[in-house]
């Protein structure tokens, strides 16, 4: 059984990862919100036992970025940098997003600057750029994103807001399509950078039109981002031999009717 760390393990991804995979691995969690003394502070020797790092720890939302950078530097960019210098050719796996292709904001700009540290200094990793992820754990419960958004006003009653004609696309993958992901690239690094999502655009405005026929729409230019952000999952299949299996029309209905 290998022994894998996992940063970030009371996080979204993290929880569900554990949840799916705690019987095939040796999992050491790693997580600021309940490590106080924090073990990615401590001497590089933790690591010597370690046969794969999964790093997913950082500040993800967009807002937060962008009103603390101060944190946002210190968990997305320099626990990254300790942990490739203190990893002594321990494979990682690092959790970074679509958004680090073009970034235009602080949270994809901390992906893209901790990416670009990986490929020159470690020596085996494995870097999945995740497309929007929905579902899982507590997912409505404590999420932000544009599905649980939806889903969430659509069970209030509320209409659901979507900003211009809703025409920019998306890629939506499940958290469990993600955690295969992971598990797949542990133990077979690939020195490389690969999209992980289902490789296929829905706009916002049919996301929206799955969950509720109250739509209303306003304009916000700063809230309607890139016009297309779709992964391109051949590089996930011929590398990782990964194709996601969730359908999100089908994620919708369920926990509608489940509510």
């Amino acid at each position: 059984m290998k022994t894998i760390m996992i940063t970030g393990s009371n996080g979204y991804i993290g929880t569900n990862f554990i949840k799916l995979y705690k019987d095939k691995y040796h999992i050491i969690t790693v997580d600021k919100k309940v490590d106080e003394n924090n073990v990615l502070r401590q001497p590089p020797y933790i690591f010597h036992s370690i046969d794969h790092i999964v790093h997913l720890a950082a500040i993800s939302g967009i807002q937060q970025c962008e009103n603390d950078i101060s944190t946002t530097i210190e968990d997305n960019i320099f626990t990254t940098l300790f942990i490739v210098n203190n990893l002594r050719n321990v494979p990682i796996t690092f959790a970074s997003s679509q958004a680090a292709k073009d970034p235009n904001n602080k949270y994809a700009l901390t992906k893209r600057i901790s990416e670009d540290y990986i490929k020159k200094y470690a020596m085996r990793y494995t870097i999945l750029r995740f497309a929007n992820v929905y579902g899982g754990n507590n997912y409505l419960e404590t999420k932000t994103s544009v599905v649980a958004k939806f889903i969430n006003s659509s069970l209030k009653g509320e209409p659901l807001i979507i900003n211009g004609d809703g025409s920019q696309e998306r890629d939506f993958i499940h958290v469990s399509d993600i955690c295969k992901a992971i598990d797949l690239s542990i133990g077979k690094p690939i020195n490389d950078t690969v999209d992980i999502g289902t490789g296929i655009g829905t706009s916002i405005r049919c996301l929206a039109e799955m969950i509720s026929d109250k739509i209303s729409s306003i304009i916000d230019s700063n809230a309607i981002g890139i016009q297309s952000n779709i992964a391109d999952v051949s590089e996930a299949r011929k590398l990782l031999g990964f194709k996601s299996q969730c359908n999100l029309k089908d994620y919708i209905d369920n926990t509608l009717n489940e509510k």
